[in-house]
């Protein structure tokens, strides 16, 4: 045979390959008319591909869809101007478990539960029809939609999985937590979008929970609750080796989080090069039920922590020990009205935040209870640029009992300061500015115009057009400190506010000013 036969031969043999492991749902039954519900279609086509690694493919069209498996070693694919809806009626959902609280409730759109070799990719989206699933209005303008209690969250649930890629896919309107890795093993969140409503209830974007060997870069997550959370529970493993990088978040909540569910340790943490679009918290480390945080480095972030919320916290590192953090109203759950006691309180170490430069009203609180500790903190080059400084005394006095916000350390809660610590051993600061309020206050400041705020009264009390003229100020001092040893503060802002020298609150604590 000549050669240009065999190349021929070659090339329609390789197109033959290319084409017999592409399982492309309409050919299975599928029809993209919105209206269809194609879950057993798209099943077939999964479980074709699956034996022989294949990819699925989700064409152009609205596909609506009940719960999907995916299986091992096949690729997920959403083409241009596909658009994959889940149903909006619960009985198309597979029941299976509920997890440790309501918002890990039986029901998901898209599961891999113990598979490995997994990709779901393309230019498409997952469109989660949340509407479907919570009360159309919300009961007023700083309240989040109420949920439908039977609801698909997460929407995307990935359980002890290995190798894993998501990629370049939109996800949207998820009903509650969007997309779950549930103790996974090396898995890549690349170029993935999400949009959820920022006032959708519990609509987290990233939860990475008991996962090592995670990476997520170059995505965009605006959401109502946590853009990236990672967590432990009573039902998982660890959270290790996890490197976040090149995001842009959003958020009514924390952009990116490390605990608060921390039954487990966590350890070897990067994130690097994010801008925070908008958040009430930039920065979240929080252990609360006995886990450990150790070795986190974040690296390079900007943008504003301006929601208009009351209490604004550009950074929260809380060692605290909380029980029973979640009370189940739901009956059907397994852990309805049961007692989940923290067996010991954990500790957080070893944190180096760097290269921060953000605008907001609100404070960097540090708390550590007695029984717990945070040690070995380094705060280098961070630049807080002040709209106005929100007064947290007598509201922060009063939110003894909220789990969110440093339970048991009124002191914490209160201080007017722009960094706040208690409880805290080896702690430096280098080159630390807070550039304080110029007036009449920025229209940009959403704590102003925003109806949220007024879950603060205290502050305003009918003030705000002396708050914006600077008639009515709150002053603050850099630093307050409280059972603070070994402190270290270099080349930072010396003076309060208003200009004067008496510039920090030391109470029982060891300080080095250089």
């Amino acid at each position: 045979m000549k050669r240009n036969q065999l190349s021929l031969l070659f090339c329609v043999l390789s197109v033959f390959s290319l084409v017999a492991s592409d399982f492309t749902i309409t050919n299975f039954g599928a029809k993209p008319d919105g209206k269809t519900l194609n879950t057993v279609a798209i099943q077939k086509a999964i479980d074709a591909a699956a034996k022989v690694g294949g990819t699925v493919i989700v064409p152009a069209g609205t596909f609506v869809s009940g719960t999907i498996f995916l299986k091992s070693n096949i690729v997920f694919h959403l083409s241009p101007k596909a658009r994959l809806v889940g149903s909006p009626y619960i009985k198309d959902y597979k029941t299976m478990t509920w997890g440790h609280h309501e918002d890990r409730t039986p029901w998901h759109f898209i599961v891999a539960k113990n598979q490995e070799n997994i990709v779901i990719n393309g230019s498409g989206t997952i469109d989660g029809n949340d509407i479907a699933y919570r009360e159309p209005n919300r009961k007023n303008e700083y309240s989040f939609y109420h949920e439908i209690e039977f609801r698909p969250s997460p929407l995307i649930e990935i359980q002890e999985c290995k190798n894993v890629i998501v990629e370049n896919i939109s996800i949207v309107n998820s009903p509650g937590w969007t997309l779950h890795l549930f103790d996974c093993d090396v898995a890549k969140v690349d170029k993935v979008s999400i949009t959820n409503s920022l006032f959708g209830p519990n609509s987290d974007g990233i939860d990475i929970t008991g996962s090592h060997d995670v990476s997520v870069s170059n995505c965009y997550i605006s959401v109502g609750d946590d853009c990236i959370a990672l967590k432990t529970t009573e039902d998982s493993r660890t959270c290790e080796r996890i490197a976040v990088t090149n995001c842009i978040f959003e958020t009514n909540c924390v952009a990116f989080r490390v605990g608060f569910e921390s039954r487990k340790d966590f350890r070897d943490i990067t994130l690097s090069n994010c801008v925070v679009k908008n958040g009430s918290r930039a920065i979240d480390l929080r252990t609360v039920e006995g886990g450990n945080i150790e070795n986190v480095i974040i690296s390079g972030m900007t943008g504003q922590v301006n929601s208009g919320w009351a209490f604004d916290r550009v950074i929260e590192i809380q060692a605290n020990r909380i029980n029973n953090t979640y009370d189940i109203a739901i009956k059907e759950h397994p852990n309805y009205r049961k007692d989940k006691p923290v067996a010991k309180a954990g500790f957080i170490r070893n944190v180096l935040i760097e290269n921060m430069m953000i605008r907001t009203s609100g404070r960097i609180l540090l708390g550590a209870l007695p029984e717990t500790s945070i040690t070995n903190v380094t705060f280098r080059d961070i630049t807080l640029d002040y709209f106005l400084l929100e007064d947290p005394y007598e509201t922060g006095l009063k939110a003894a009992k909220s789990p969110g916000f440093a339970v048991g350390m009124p002191f914490v809660r209160s201080q007017r300061a722009a960094i706040v610590a208690e409880g805290v051993t080896g702690f430096t600061i280098s080159n630390f500015k807070a550039i304080w309020p110029t007036y009449p206050v920025s229209e940009s400041c959403f704590l102003l115009t925003s109806p949220n705020r007024l879950f603060n009264p205290s502050f305003f009390k009918g003030n705000e057009r002396e708050i914006k003229s600077g008639e009515y100020k709150v002053e603050f001092k850099p630093f307050a400190f409280k059972n603070v040893k070994g402190a270290v503060i270099e080349n930072s802002t010396k003076f309060s506010s208003e200009g004067s020298a008496d510039f920090m609150v030391k109470e029982a604590s060891e300080v080095t000013m250089k």
